[in-house]
């Protein structure tokens, strides 16, 4: 008898209310339909005039460097020089050398 009680109670402790029970077949969308941004086609513009297509959030991008420009992709080196400092540092250089 004792062994009966024993599986009487644990039986009842682990009934689930009938709301709780989910019927997992359905799917629920919780997803929230107003707070995704617009994911649409947008064309990304470089300065060497590469164009490439693709998807994005933003409309219309331009960037400086592409894969088609940047030194890494094409093999070349270029200074890009900002404000001379490429000549005051190359004249440094000399100066510490010679």
């Amino acid at each position: 008898m004792q062994k009966v009680d024993k599986m009487q109670k644990v039986d009842e402790t682990q009934k689930v209310d009938e709301t709780q029970k989910v019927d997992k077949t359905q799917k629920v969308d919780k997803t929230q339909k107003s707070i995704h941004p617009d994911y649409s086609d947008t064309e990304i513009k470089c300065s060497c005039g590469n164009v490439i297509k693709t998807k994005s959030t933003k409309q219309n991008l331009t960037v400086e460097v592409c894969s088609k420009c940047h030194p890494f992709f094409t093999g070349q080196q270029r200074f890009v020089d900002s404000g001379g400092r490429v000549e005051k540092f190359q004249k440094r250089l000399a100066v510490s050398k010679g």
